[in-house]
């Protein structure tokens, strides 16, 4: 099959950000290259929240919290000061790729779940390789989940 491990997991991140954003209702502009950080663009008209896509078939959780190691210039990307708000998505799949997706008489599930952090104005990091964030486990990436991240966009833009 074409395409690494690491491939396939992305592109599986991909697709679950898609599916979660048509059915909340928005546009999802996938870049073909990371430009600044940014895997995906979710569009609502004039608003825009700018996406870095990770998964994992091998999860770190803590208390409450999926652990997970950014790259560090991804992370200074993401949390500057930016006219779309940076935010990280991570996707954790079953190690088998077999079992991303499950066929039913009448429906297809994606399996497992992706967790999302918002890194605008995170702090400075004075580590070089990579920084480990801790993603709240209740921050699972759903429609109403991407409503309220869209709706913040929205009030950020209006009072600035």
């Amino acid at each position: 099959m074409a395409g690494s491990e690491e491939k396939h997991k992305e592109w599986f991140s991909r697709a679950y950000l898609m599916a979660v954003g048509a059915s909340a209702g928005y546009t999802v502009q996938p870049q073909q290259d990371d430009v600044d950080g940014v895997d995906a663009v979710v569009r609502d008209g004039g608003i825009t929240v700018d996406v870095q896509l990770k998964a994992t078939a091998s999860p770190d959780y803590g208390q409450d919290c999926l652990k997970f190691d950014l790259d560090v210039p991804t992370y200074n990307k993401l949390r500057i000061d930016r006219n779309s708000p940076g935010y990280l998505v991570v996707a954790v799949v079953p190690k088998k790729r077999s079992l991303w997706l499950e066929h039913k008489e009448g429906h297809m599930s994606m399996h497992r779940l992706a967790y999302w952090l918002e890194i605008t104005n995170m702090p400075v990091t004075p580590n070089r390789a990579t920084i480990r964030l801790e993603i709240p486990l209740a921050n699972r990436l759903t429609e109403d989940a991407l409503v309220e991240i869209m709706a913040k966009a929205r009030e950020r833009v209006m009072t600035h």
